[in-house]
């Protein structure tokens, strides 16, 4: 298929059109007569999709046999485990986690989600000094473990949260971006090691846009700017309804995410 010609200077002056930097993105800018602007090619989230759950499904299934081995001993009715085969598996699949999202270099903004949420996910539990009989009676020996329900816990939160990513989900979802008035600039940036950068001018429809964690900016001249945190994982949010407050105006701007039901 032949490459489709670039609109006019003109047409692109008049604000019609969407145009889109990525740092690092080797593409050309993508235009729409309608301001509807492709991220990504349906066919590149499908591909990026299958190979970040193939990834964490392997992880998964690493994790749980690792699990199944942990030592194990009882204290006055209290199960415990060892803490250091529970440390090395919670710290082995946050680890399989960020791996598979930094496989690939689109995926930053989704591994600016994993920053974040890795950390409140698979905390290593409390540890504990157990006292156990010795060899020799009357002697005792002091271990150190964890107990055995809350280090289960702690697998199970990040072991779901691993899965929260397989089934039906997919890597990009749509984002309608609006203003009043109409023609403002719109800035994302997913920031995780390097800048990622999209821009866009309102109204428009980002299509295919990457999930993950972005810092959207919005500005007009003769208007406040403003900017707003979205969460394009957790939360689900398909729309971004921004209203802007003149310069001289005691009002602020402000922009609403829509979330889907």
């Amino acid at each position: 298929m032949g490459r489709q010609p670039h609109p006019s200077p003109r047409a692109a002056a008049v604000g019609v059109l969407a145009a889109v930097w990525i740092v690092g993105w080797s593409g050309p800018p993508a235009y729409s007569l309608e301001n509807t602007l492709s991220v990504a090619r349906t066919e590149e989230v499908e591909e990026a999709t299958r190979r970040f759950q193939s990834s964490l499904r392997s992880a998964v299934e690493a994790g749980e046999a690792a699990r199944q081995k942990w030592p194990k001993v009882v204290w006055e009715g209290m199960s415990c485990y060892d803490p250091a085969p529970v440390s090395r598996t919670l710290e082995q699949m946050k680890s399989d986690i960020y791996v598979a999202a930094s496989a690939d270099p689109k995926l930053v903004a989704l591994r600016a989600y994993l920053d974040t949420r890795l950390e409140r996910f698979g905390r290593m539990p409390p540890m504990l000094i157990v006292t156990l009989p010795g060899a020799v009676p009357g002697q005792f020996k002091r271990v150190i473990g964890v107990r055995s329900d809350q280090a289960d816990t702690s697998w199970h939160e990040l072991r779901d949260f691993a899965q929260s990513f397989m089934g039906e989900a997919r890597l990009a979802g749509d984002l309608t971006v609006t203003s009043d008035p109409v023609g403002a600039q719109v800035e994302l940036r997913a920031v995780s090691g390097t800048v990622t950068k999209l821009a866009v001018t309102s109204d428009a429809q980002l299509h295919n846009l990457w999930r993950g964690v972005y810092r959207v900016s919005i500005d007009k001249a003769g208007y406040k700017p403003t900017a707003v945190d979205l969460d394009l994982v957790s939360q689900r949010v398909t729309a971004l309804s921004c209203t802007l407050a003149r310069a001289k105006s005691t009002e602020a701007s402000r922009c609403v995410p829509e979330t889907s039901k």
